[in-house]
């Protein structure tokens, strides 16, 4: 990829790419390179902002939760039923999962009007 050891080629200063337009190269260290939660922070600014992105992670997720609850329902209802702690456990877990889904569908869709009104 013609990049330096050591280095990453999102992290090269001029790129046009949803990295650098979402903000990793801010806030460097002092070594000149992001810290972790600076690249963190970066990395989830280009899955929010870039719709592409946005709707891969959403499709993971999505299979996620799915396989999640399948997994409870048909692989493990047995184990599952033995214990109330870990029907809750399980099932909590579950619905954390989709709630978390839901709420990144919502901002997938606020973004989506956000992304047209802004065309105008």
């Amino acid at each position: 990829m013609g990049t330096k050891a050591g280095t990453r080629k999102w992290l090269r200063v001029g790129e046009n790419t949803a990295w650098s337009r979402a903000g990793c190269l801010e806030n460097e260290g002092v070594s000149g390179t992001p810290s972790d939660w600076e690249s963190s922070k970066g990395i989830a600014k280009a899955i929010l902002h870039d719709r592409g992105m946005r709707r891969k992670w959403m499709a993971r997720w999505l299979f996620v939760t799915i396989a999640w609850m399948a997994t409870g329902l048909w692989i493990l209802d047995g184990w599952l039923g033995e214990s109330a702690l870990r029907f809750m456990i399980w099932w909590g877990i579950c619905a954390v999962l989709a709630i978390v889904m839901m709420v990144f569908a919502l901002y997938d869709s606020v973004a989506v009007f956000r992304e047209e009104r802004n065309k105008r």
